[in-house]
């Protein structure tokens, strides 16, 4: 999977931050925040967050994709690691760790979390954004829903999961936001979750409608058009800030927590 997403092309993630609800959620969270004077990014891309964010931060970043890494160096931002792995062997701690649309893509997501707890100081603070499970239009397609077809898309969790886990690792939850990524009008919203819907009761009359439509258009059906349809407008996205206990560190079991079994992601 590292190797993979090392060879990821270079267009890959280039959003504009008005188009990211999760960016804009989670840069008022940290510009609300007190006591923030540094900010890592776990998987930051091109460092297009962390240059939203604005420099009145220290910003780093962990980055696998050399280019994109690149990239976020010329944008002021600091890379401090390569990989997930790098979390367990940083020099210093954070105020703010962010992983947003990365945790899906982990083995152990609950290692994971462990990971960027350690990474940050006490009583600082980790938000991570990732689909939502308990949705109502997850729950109806189960794993027939786009989010699930993405390749690299082996985890998922939703808000119980969160909280289970905060107890685990002696977090708390500040702030829990659900959102789409685009939000659509209602006729739109109606013809995805009806498109949706159709291919849930009937995926072969689906995709023999869709092999009709390539034809009136001329086209040649694709192995894609037997996957489900996007269902984007659905408010299937969270974000989850969690605050990191103040206390002593040698009673703490985060450390014992973490994995190894962790792969590098977005």
């Amino acid at each position: 999977m590292n190797a993979l997403y090392r060879q990821g092309a270079p267009a890959s993630w280039q959003y504009h931050p008005s188009k990211r609800r999760d960016w804009q959620i989670a840069s008022t969270i940290i510009h609300t925040s007190s006591n923030v004077a540094s900010v890592l990014d776990v998987g930051c891309f091109d460092g297009r967050f962390l240059d939203h964010l604005g420099n009145r931060y220290r910003r780093a970043g962990i980055e696998v994709h050399p280019l994109a890494a690149e990239h976020a160096v010329a944008r002021g931002i600091e890379i401090v690691g390569r990989d997930f792995s790098d979390l367990d062997t940083l020099h210093s701690s954070f105020d703010v760790v962010v992983a947003l649309d990365v945790i899906e893509h982990v083995s152990n997501p609950r290692a994971f979390l462990a990971s960027l707890a350690q990474a940050t100081r006490p009583g600082g603070m980790i938000i991570i954004s990732t689909g939502n499970t308990a949705v109502i239009p997850w729950r109806l397609m189960g794993g027939m829903y786009w989010y699930c077809n993405i390749a690299e898309h082996i985890s998922f969790i939703n808000p119980h999961w969160c909280e289970h886990t905060a107890r685990r690792l002696e977090l708390t939850i500040e702030s829990l936001v659900t959102f789409s990524h685009e939000p659509a009008r209602v006729p739109e919203s109606f013809i995805q979750a009806t498109t949706n819907l159709l291919y849930r009761c009937m995926p072969n009359l689906a995709y023999g409608l869709r092999r009709l439509y390539a034809a009136s258009k001329g086209k040649a059906c694709r192995p894609s058009d037997r996957m489900p349809p996007h269902w984007r407008s659905a408010k299937d996205h969270m974000l989850i800030a969690f605050r990191v206990p103040i206390r002593d560190s040698r009673k703490s079991g985060l450390h014992a927590s973490a994995s190894p079994h962790l792969i590098a992601g977005a």
